[in-house]
């Protein structure tokens, strides 16, 4: 167990160094939530549960629960519509056809991907850039399939998929946390 613990806290040292990234990504939120854009997340398996957490962050509020709801949505949350998606048009357009139906100019996009090969991920990026969106890319060490179309990728430096996705929550707190302190302002 101390050994499995040490990755971690090694993996969450070395990013000790990326306040700048993360200050970038808060920026990038920020400005999207004051224009009127919103938030959308995307992710498959254990990071599909991660953009519906990070979602209910936004919507709930981490600390500061006196204030408005912050306008989020996950697209790997409706099974009815992922499902109908996949069926008619193919897995690989399941968040791409949901950016195409709500997303807009001004939104931001966060997709998760550990291997940074998925292909609905990879197509939702094309689309939401096609579209006018801001794209932030969260992933493991190795640069992700699509990343000259997003306007932030942050690398988790891992490319063990438990880690990554552990340190997806702990970084997500804090942004989070950041966003809303900057947007009861």
């Amino acid at each position: 167990m101390k050994k499995e613990l040490e990755k971690r806290i090694e993996v969450l040292k070395k990013l000790s160094e990326s306040e700048q990234k993360i200050n970038k990504v808060c920026y990038i939120l920020i400005s999207s939530l004051r224009n009127g854009g919103k938030v959308i997340l995307c992710g498959n398996g254990g990071s599909a549960s991660d953009s519906s957490h990070i979602t209910a962050e936004f919507i709930g509020k981490v600390k500061h629960k006196d204030t408005n709801p912050l306008p989020a949505i996950s697209l790997s949350a409706d099974p009815a519509v992922i499902t109908a998606i996949a069926n008619d048009y193919g897995y690989e357009h399941i968040f791409s056809k949901q950016i195409e139906a709500i997303g807009k100019k001004g939104d931001v996009l966060i997709v998760f991907s550990t291997s940074g090969s998925s292909k609905n991920i990879i197509s939702a990026v094309e689309k939401a850039k096609e579209k006018g969106l801001k794209v932030i890319y969260f992933t493991g060490i190795k640069k992700p399939s699509g990343a000259e179309n997003c306007d932030l990728v942050f690398n988790i430096p891992s490319d063990n998929k438990q880690i990554i996705q552990e340190v997806y929550m702990s970084l997500w707190h804090i942004i989070v946390d950041k966003v809303e302190k900057k947007m009861e302002r």
